[in-house]
């Protein structure tokens, strides 16, 4: 019977549709097995006049390309003011999902909600 109840938890959580949180690390490693899937990354966020970018320095290789306001002008506020000379990222938790591009990068995180945390 306990397995049945612990089935039936797994199912409704995994069709809830509730974003999946992941790491920046994990969706820049494997990024076509996250396309489209609703996420929540967390990582430091920097804008650059080429765009903006999500990193993680558990692996410093490695980000994703930003694009959205996140929906609130508070966070893209927060935003553009790492754009600042010698201002460093800010760490933030994103919700949306990832798209392939026809450019560089070849895939970029759609942010529809973002918080600086």
């Amino acid at each position: 019977m306990r397995g049945a109840v612990t089935l039936l938890l797994v199912s409704l959580i995994s069709c809830s549709g509730a974003p999946m949180p992941e790491s920046v690390c994990n969706v820049a490693r494997a990024p076509d097995r996250f396309l489209g899937t609703p996420l929540t990354v967390s990582g430091t966020a920097k804008m650059s006049r080429h765009g903006t970018t999500l990193s993680d320095p558990a692996c410093p290789n490695l980000g994703l390309g930003l694009e959205g306001n996140g929906g609130s002008s508070d966070f893209s506020g927060a935003l553009w003011g790492t754009l600042a000379p010698n201002r460093g990222g800010i760490r933030v938790k994103v919700t949306g999902q990832l798209t392939r591009s026809s450019g560089s990068p070849s895939y970029v995180f759609h942010v529809a909600t973002g918080v600086v945390e």
